[in-house]
């Protein structure tokens, strides 16, 4: 049984999503509501943000478990960053 990469899968995901993201905009049939600066009907800003920066907390922590948790000092490091960015500048 073939089973794909994690990596492989995550960029050709999103490599998909940002041509439908692109295309609806473009087409006006895919306008998107939020707007972290927006009034009126919409996601409001605040839940927008929460979900933009807790999905890659999530999506790291989910690659760095399935790549066996390294324990290196530069693992443990850029795991350190990534979340202390995502978590300092996520307003939590």
């Amino acid at each position: 049984m073939l089973s794909a990469n994690p990596a492989i899968t995550c960029v050709a995901v999103q490599l998909v999503l940002a041509a439908i993201l692109v295309v609806g905009e473009l087409s006006g049939r895919l306008r998107l509501p939020y707007s972290k600066f927006g009034t009126g009907v919409g996601v409001n800003s605040r839940t927008g943000l929460a979900l933009a920066y807790t999905t890659p907390i999530f999506i790291y922590i989910a690659f760095w478990i399935q790549g066996g948790a390294p324990q290196s000092t530069y693992h443990l490091a850029v795991l350190a960053a990534f979340l202390l960015h995502f978590i300092l500048f996520g307003g939590f």
